[in-house]
C-alpha cells in the first residue's frame, strides 16, 4: 500500500521491534502443551495435515486458520512448540499495523507507540496468542486492519478509487475467512468516513445517507417479527439456557434475566480491560436479579458515557471517535445480544481492544502531555508485561488452565467438569469424582451428568450411576443416555 511504501523503513523498524518484543514476552509459551480446543481443531483434525485433507473439509471451521496450520504441520508435525511461532508473529504484525493505522489517522508518533505497546503487552491478549486454536482471532484482526488501511487509500488515490475498494473488500473477505466478526467492517468504513472524510468526498455515505438507518430499521423490524411470530423466541431461550447452565444457574431463563446478565457481562469484561487480573478461560458470576445490580449499572453507565463520547468526539476528536466506534462495532458480534458460546471470554476482546488501546493512548497524551504520557505508559507497560508473563503460564497444560478457571470461578460447572475430566485421564479418579460431582449439582449441565454416569460405572458404583443417568435427561427432555 502507498502509505506503507512511503514510510517503508519506519514500518520495517517498528515491525522488527514488535517482533522482538512479542517473542520475548511470549517466549514462555513455547513449552505449552496442546490445550483447550487444540484437540479437535488440530490434533484430531485431518484437514490440517495436507492439501487434500483441507479440501475434504471433514472438520468445517475457519479456512484461513486451517491454511496456516498446514504450514505448521509441514514444518513441525504435531510438536506444539513450533506452532507458537506463527501465533506470536500474527500478534506482532497486528501491533505494527495498529501503529500504522494510528499514524494514518493523523495521530502522533507518541500516540501510535503507546497504543501499539499497550496492545502487544495487554494480558487480555494471552488467550489468543498462547492458545493455538485461537489463531482465528489474530488472523481476522490482521486482515481487518489491512482492509481498513486499504479503504483509507481510496480517499488518497485519485482515479484508482475503485481499485483500492476492491483491495479493501478482498482483505475484508480474508478477514471473514478467519473469523466471522469481520463482517462488521463495512460499518467500520462508515465510521471512518464520518470522522475523517468530508461529505462531498465520501463513498459509502455519499448520496445514500438514508440507507444505513433504513436498513437498520428494516433489520430490527424483521428480527422482531421473526422472534415473535416465526418461532425465534424458542430458539433464543434455548441458546440462553445453555449459557445460563455455564453460569451455574439452576432455573429456567426469563428474557429480562437474560438481558440483565448480558449487561453484567459487558461490565464484567470492561473491568478486565482496565484491571486485567484473575484472567481465566471460563468465567461464572451470579445472575443479576435487578436493574440495580452494581455490574449492570456499571455497564449501562459505560454505554451511556461511550455514546456521549462518540457524539462529542465525532466533531472534536475524530481519532477518539474512530477508536470508540471500532471497539463498539467489533464487540457487537460477541456481545450476546444473540446467545453466543460464552457470556464472557478474553478472546472476545482481542479485536475490540484495538480501539480501547487507541483511545487510552490518545487520552494519556491529550490530558497528560507527552512526557507524562510516556512516563505513565512506561509504568503501565511494566505492570502489564508482568501480568502477561504470568498469564502465559496458565496455558501450560489442561491442568493449569482449568485449575485457574476453578480458582477464578469456583462455582463454574464448565470449569469443574473439565478439571475433573483431566484428573480422570491422569488417573486421579477419586479427585475427579469429587470435582465432577460438584459440577453435576447443576441439573442443567448435561455433560457433567454424563461424566458422572461413566465414572461411577467404571468404579462399580451402579446405584450412583443410575441416579445420574436419570438426571442426565435435560429439562427440555431433548437428550438421554
Amino acid at each position: 500500500m502507498e502509505c506503507l511504501r512511503r514510510k517503508r523503513i519506519e514500518f520495517l523498524l517498528v515491525f522488527g521491534l514488535f517482533l522482538l518484543l512479542a517473542y520475548l514476552l511470549f517466549s514462555n509459551t513455547f513449552g505449552n502443551a496442546w490445550t483447550y480446543d487444540d484437540g479437535p481443531v488440530i490434533v484430531q483434525n485431518p484437514d490440517v495435515r495436507s492439501i487434500s485433507g483441507f479440501l475434504q473439509d471433514s472438520y468445517p471451521g475457519r479456512p484461513l486458520r486451517e491454511l496456516t496450520y498446514l504450514v505448521d504441520y509441514f514444518l513441525f508435525g504435531l510438536n506444539p512448540a513450533g506452532w507458537h511461532i506463527q501465533n506470536i508473529f500474527w500478534h506482532a504484525l497486528n501491533s505494527s499495523l495498529l501503529f500504522v493505522l494510528v499514524r494514518a489517522l493523523g495521530g502522533g508518533r507518541s500516540v501510535a507507540w503507546v497504543a501499539s505497546l499497550l496492545f502487544v503487552a495487554h494480558p487480555i491478549q494471552v488467550e489468543v496468542v498462547a492458545n493455538i486454536s485461537h489463531r482465528k482471532d489474530s488472523l481476522a484482526l490482521a486482515f481487518s486492519l489491512f482492509s481498513v488501511l486499504s479503504y483509507m487509500e481510496i480517499f488518497r488515490a485519485g482515479r484508482r478509487r475503485w481499485r483500492w475498494l476492491f483491495v479493501a473488500l478482498g482483505f475484508a473477505g480474508l478477514a471473514c475467512l478467519g473469523k466471522e466478526n469481520a463482517l462488521v467492517l463495512p460499518l467500520v468504513f462508515i465510521a471512518y468516513e464520518l470522522g475523517f472524510v468530508s461529505p462531498e468526498r465520501r463513498m459509502l455515505l455519499r448520496g445514500y445517507r438514508w440507507l444505513p438507518p433504513l436498513l437498520a430499521l428494516a433489520g430490527i423490524g424483521g428480527g422482531i417479527s421473526w422472534y415473535v411470530f416465526g418461532g425465534g423466541r424458542e430458539i433464543y431461550l434455548l441458546g440462553a439456557q445453555g449459557l445460563f447452565s455455564k453460569m451455574n444457574a439452576t432455573s429456567g431463563v426469563e428474557e429480562w434475566e437474560y438481558f440483565l446478565t448480558v449487561c453484567k457481562s459487558w461490565g464484567f469484561m470492561l473491568r478486565r480491560l482496565f484491571a486485567p487480573s484473575d484472567l481465566a478461560i471460563e468465567y461464572a458470576f451470579a445472575i443479576p436479579r435487578s436493574l440495580f445490580d452494581p455490574w449492570v449499572m456499571f455497564a449501562l453507565a459505560g454505554i451511556f458515557c461511550s455514546g456521549l463520547l462518540l457524539w462529542v468526539a465525532r466533531k472534536r476528536c475524530p481519532l477518539l471517535f474512530f477508536g470508540l466506534a471500532w471497539s463498539g462495532l467489533f464487540w457487537l458480534p460477541v456481545s450476546n445480544l444473540w446467545p453466543s458460546a460464552y457470556f464472557a471470554a478474553d478472546r472476545y476482546l482481542y479485536a475490540p481492544s484495538v480501539g480501547f488501546c487507541l483511545g487510552a493512548a490518545w487520552l494519556l497524551h491529550r490530558f497528560g502531555g507527552r512526557r507524562l504520557a510516556i512516563g505513565l505508559s512506561g509504568a503501565m507497560l511494566v505492570g502489564l508485561m508482568t501480568l502477561t508473563w504470568q498469564q502465559n503460564l496458565v496455558w501450560q497444560s489442561q491442568f493449569s488452565l482449568y485449575s485457574q478457571a476453578v480458582k477464578v470461578s469456583p462455582q463454574s460447572p464448565y470449569a469443574l467438569n473439565n478439571l475433573g475430566v483431566y484428573l480422570w485421564k491422569r488417573g486421579e479418579r477419586q479427585k475427579a469424582l469429587t470435582v465432577i460431582e460438584k459440577a453435576a449439582q447443576n441439573p442443567f449441565y448435561y455433560e457433567a451428568q454424563v461424566n458422572m454416569v461413566n465414572l461411577c460405572e467404571w468404579m462399580g458404583d451402579l446405584e450412583r450411576a443410575a441416579y445420574y443417568r436419570r438426571r442426565a435427561i435435560t429439562p427440555h427432555g431433548a437428550r438421554s443416555l
